[in-house]
């Protein structure tokens, strides 16, 4: 298996390039139909996409509507108690090893790989699944 990493320098300008080519194709029903740049680049590809944000999950999420792909948002959402940045994207699940996980994870529902290649790198990691849901502190 292969991944990619891309950088989204803007997910608002994403959306709003997805706002622009979906009003578009609403009102120009009798023309060929545009895509966006987000669906250009990704199409219809079964691979797992994962969105991170150093910000609320909501930022990557306004692009949603364009990714056909398994697509798994994380973001800082709730109320941090981290001192440096590494703490803070491990506090909330944002770091290296939760990215992984959420590909993992993502291949495991849909049928790519098996269960145990997650329950392996979870354990590698260090992750535990048992944690106080952060949004509720």
């Amino acid at each position: 298996m292969r991944s990619e990493i891309w950088s989204a320098t803007s997910y608002g300008e994403l959306r709003r390039e997805g706002m622009d080519v979906s009003r578009w194709n609403r009102l120009h029903p009798h023309e060929a139909i545009k895509t966006t740049w987000i669906e250009q680049q990704f199409g219809d590809g079964t691979s797992p996409i994962i969105a991170v944000s150093d910000n609320v999950a909501a930022v990557p999420e306004m692009i949603r509507e364009w990714v056909s792909a398994p697509f798994t948002v994380l973001g800082t959402d709730g109320f941090g108690r981290s001192d440096t940045r590494p703490a803070l994207r491990r506090f909330f699940e944002i770091d290296g090893e939760a990215v992984a996980l959420a590909a993992l994870s993502s291949l495991v529902r849909e049928g790519q790989m098996e269960a145990s290649v997650y329950a392996d790198a979870m354990a590698s990691f260090g992750v535990s699944a048992d944690r106080t849901d952060i949004t509720s502190l």
